[in-house]
């Protein structure tokens, strides 16, 4: 069986894969325009992370139903991390469990992974290499800029900025919406990050059972925040919620408002 796992980025993608993973055993896959962010720091054993087979990462980029067929048809699970929309997925009628996070949060902790560890990623990067192919690395290229403005003392006036241009731009709402409204296929399941926190293997299990499956549990350990934010704090900042909030002036609340408002309240983080 193949599941979709979909998010916006840092809206608990990786810690529903924790807990799947340490929970029930379930490997977690990446590598369809998304790859698993753990595996970089060679910590990919936390969410049992696993390549795509080459066979369905072709039949998920062709968007080949028959090749997928043997997969979506099998007892294994093939759970895959996305942060696309539905339609960029080009077989969104798999089952999806959508994982989601009050956007004051979501969008805070998303700027500071651009600033602090995607900028890492993208120095361990040759510049020779990612210049011989400008377009296709443009994103690492502008990666480079801004890990090259941080070291110049302009953290703070980067933070404001790519803080104002995630606020005002409709991705959040369009992602989330694009699951919740796609017009046919298997269930989807919405999660709330706040939820999964508050009781994450309940959570997990129902989520689970939404689409269909009811593995049986193999543990009933695994690392809090804390722990993870000890061992890997390039990636883990701080998880709680209601935080983000603070980063918010009137001005850019007033902004996240117009343009997320309509998904905020549909999802309960309306003001």
């Amino acid at each position: 069986m193949i599941v979709w796992l979909a998010s916006y980025p840092r809206s608990g993608n990786t810690f529903f894969r924790i807990l799947l993973h340490h929970l029930y055993g379930l490997p977690t896959y990446s590598g369809f325009k998304s790859g698993d962010d753990l595996s970089f720091v060679g910590a990919g054993d936390l969410t049992g992370h696993e390549k795509l087979p080459p066979e369905l990462s072709r039949a998920l980029y062709a968007g080949d139903r028959a090749a997928l067929a043997p997969y979506r048809d099998s007892e294994q699970v093939y759970a895959i991390k996305s942060h696309m929309t539905a339609q960029e997925t080009r077989v969104s009628e798999l089952p999806a469990i959508l994982l989601v996070r009050d956007p004051r949060d979501t969008l805070v902790s998303y700027v500071w992974y651009i600033l602090q560890t995607q900028t890492m990623y993208a120095r361990n990067k040759s510049l020779l290499t990612l210049l011989r192919s400008p377009g296709r690395n443009a994103r690492m290229l502008r990666l480079r800029v801004i890990a090259r403005l941080r070291d110049l003392g302009l953290q703070d006036w980067l933070y404001r900025n790519q803080l104002r241009a995630l606020v005002r731009h409709p991705r959040w709402s369009r992602l989330n919406a694009s699951w919740m409204d796609r017009p046919q296929g298997g269930p989807v399941h919405v999660l709330r990050y706040e939820d999964l926190v508050a009781r994450p293997r309940e959570a997990v299990q129902e989520a689970l059972a939404a689409v269909g499956l009811s593995p049986a549990p193999v543990g009933d350990e695994f690392p809090d925040f804390e722990e993870l934010k000890r061992v890997f704090p390039s990636f883990f900042r701080q998880g709680k919620i209601g935080a983000g909030r603070e980063a918010f002036s009137d001005e850019l609340h007033q902004d996240l408002l117009k343009v997320h408002g309509a998904m905020m309240e549909r999802l309960g983080y309306a003001p």
